[in-house]
Parts: C-alpha cells; sequence; structure tokens
C-alpha cells in the first residue's frame, strides 16, 4: 500500500523535476558562451516554476521545450503509465 501512495503523491514528479533542472542547469552552464542570450532568463523562469511544487504544473512543459530548443536539445514528456498519448 505504501509504494501504491509513493506512485499517487506528487513527490515523484517532483523529484523527476528537481533532477532534471539540475542536468539541464549543468550543461546550460557549460556551454553558456555558445547559447543565445535570453537562455538565462528563462531558465530563471523555468526554476521558480518548478520549485512552485503545484500538482500537475503543465506550466513546466512549454518552458522545458523552449529551453530546450534554443539550447540545441531536445526534450521528451512521458506520463505516469507510459502509453502513448496523442
Amino acid at each position: 500500500m505504501k509504494a501504491l501512495h509513493f506512485f499517487s503523491s506528487t513527490q515523484v514528479e517532483n523529484d523527476l523535476n528537481y533532477n532534471n533542472l539540475a542536468k539541464l542547469k549543468a550543461y546550460i552552464n557549460k556551454s553558456v558562451d555558445n547559447l543565445p542570450d535570453d537562455i538565462p532568463d528563462l531558465m530563471k523562469l523555468l526554476e521558480h516554476t518548478i520549485y512552485l511544487n503545484k500538482p500537475k504544473n503543465v506550466d513546466i512543459f512549454p518552458l522545458a521545450e523552449k529551453i530546450c530548443r534554443r539550447a540545441y536539445g531536445i526534450r521528451v514528456t512521458g506520463c505516469k503509465s507510459a502509453k502513448d498519448r496523442t
């Protein structure tokens, strides 16, 4: 029952967001000289949005997408059940 509660809470979602924000920040910091000038401001906005800890915070998706594209990368979004959502 404990595992069921764990997966129904937003803690997993928050942990994934924090961990992946750290990875994105590391990449951005390493590459900042070769990236567009608006990236630092977008990163601050993304960090603020993530740390709001809002459940089902879909505001993260367009920000992450914009940053990744501006940083010459991609992003992948998966749902909890890992089913194809089209």
